[in-house]
């Protein structure tokens, strides 16, 4: 399975937007993007993000897929492969380094926990501005 992962994290993360932290583990760790529909589900529907600007969406998903249970692993065809990601009670599909589709109140995943050292870790080194905080 990580062999699979790994193979699968290589081919999905293209050169997008890049981040340089010093010192980071996830120095050019690429941003995911979103998708219109998944934006305006993500604004709508995810609790203290009524009025989030796309970047900052974006480095927030971006921490949250680090920070996410990847349970499943699906391919229509080998070049567009897709994983499904548990994020406490979010749901979302990652394809091409693009949040694809989202889905918000679904049970939490017993094998997932919010690691908040790496959280709060992840959110300096993302940038994420701390109104968007919870």
């Amino acid at each position: 399975m990580n062999k699979m992962l790994s193979k699968l994290f290589s081919s999905i993360f293209k050169e997008k937007i890049v981040i340089e932290v010093k010192n980071s583990p996830y120095n050019r760790q690429p941003l995911l993007s979103l998708n219109k529909h998944s934006l305006d589900y993500y604004r709508r529907f995810v609790k203290g993000n009524l009025g989030i600007s796309e970047d900052q969406a974006s480095r927030k998903m971006s921490r949250n897929m680090l920070l996410a249970y990847p349970y499943k692993y699906d391919s229509l065809t080998k070049q567009r492969p897709r994983v499904w990601y548990a994020y406490g009670c979010l749901r979302f599909i990652v394809r091409d380094n693009e949040v694809i589709w989202m889905q918000n109140h679904q049970p939490v995943f017993k094998v997932w926990y919010k690691d908040l050292e790496k959280y709060e870790r992840l959110n300096k080194e993302f940038g994420i501005e701390e109104e968007y905080i919870k």
